[in-house]
């Protein structure tokens, strides 16, 4: 196993390192943006709760 940043720092990342023989960096970002704006989404339905 081999220790990237990028793998290390972003779960979709460290998926991808595990699943695929080559990590695609395309789909890695992809992964991250789409998790990025779910986290975002979340956090904004939380604070917008009563």
């Amino acid at each position: 196993m081999h220790a990237h940043p990028l793998t290390t720092s972003n779960p979709c990342c460290q998926y991808w390192s595990r699943h695929l023989m080559s990590h695609d960096l395309m789909q890695c970002s992809t992964e991250v943006a789409v998790y990025s704006q779910s986290v975002v989404a979340s956090w904004q339905q939380i604070s917008t709760s009563p």
